[in-house]
C-alpha cells in the first residue's frame, strides 16, 4: 500500500512539474512571435521561405566553419603549453566568422522585412526580430517539434 501511495503522488508530482514548465511559455510562445500576429498571403509566405533558404545556404558553411575553428581552439587550449600568439589568432579567425554570420543575419532581417507591408509591420511586436527559426512555426501554425513541413510550404494559391 505505501509503495502504490509513493508511487502515485511521485507520478502527480511530475505531471506538474512537466505541466508547469509547458505553460511557463506563455500564450505568445504558443501563437508565435512575429508570424502569428500578422496575416501573411501566400506569396508573401513563399518569398519569406525563398529568402529563408538563401539564408541558410549562405550561413551554413560559415558555421560549419566557426565549428571546425573551435575545435582547433580546442585543441591548442588542451596542449601542454599553448602558445597564447596561436591561441588569439585562432580566436580573431572565429570572432571574424561570427561577425560575418551577424552581418547575414542583420542583412536578412532587412530583406525580410521589405517583403511585408507597412501595416504588417506595425502589428509586429517591438521585440520581434523576423527570426528565421520563428518561420518553421510560424508560418502556417505550430505543429510540434520536428512536425513542421520538410522544405517549402504546400502553394496556396
Amino acid at each position: 500500500m505505501r509503495r502504490i501511495l509513493s508511487s502515485s503522488i511521485g507520478i502527480i508530482l511530475m505531471v506538474l512539474v512537466f505541466t508547469g514548465t509547458t505553460f511557463a511559455q506563455g500564450p505568445m510562445f504558443r501563437k508565435g512571435w512575429c508570424f502569428g500576429c500578422i496575416d501573411l498571403s501566400p506569396k508573401q509566405i513563399h518569398s519569406l521561405w525563398d529568402l529563408k533558404e538563401d539564408f541558410l545556404k549562405e550561413c551554413v558553411p560559415l558555421q560549419k566553419e566557426i565549428f571546425k575553428k573551435r575545435l582547433e581552439l580546442k585543441e591548442l587550449l588542451l596542449e601542454p603549453s599553448p602558445d597564447a600568439k596561436k591561441v588569439t589568432q585562432k580566436q580573431d579567425e572565429i570572432l571574424d566568422l561570427m561577425r560575418d554570420l551577424a552581418k547575414k543575419r542583420i542583412s536578412y532581417q532587412l530583406k525580410a522585412r521589405k517583403i511585408l507591408t507597412p501595416e504588417q509591420l506595425e502589428k509586429l511586436p517591438p521585440q520581434c526580430m523576423l527570426n528565421i527559426w520563428n518561420m518553421k512555426r510560424n508560418f502556417l501554425g505550430y505543429r510540434g517539434i520536428n512536425r513542421g513541413y520538410i522544405g517549402r510550404p504546400p502553394l496556396l494559391w
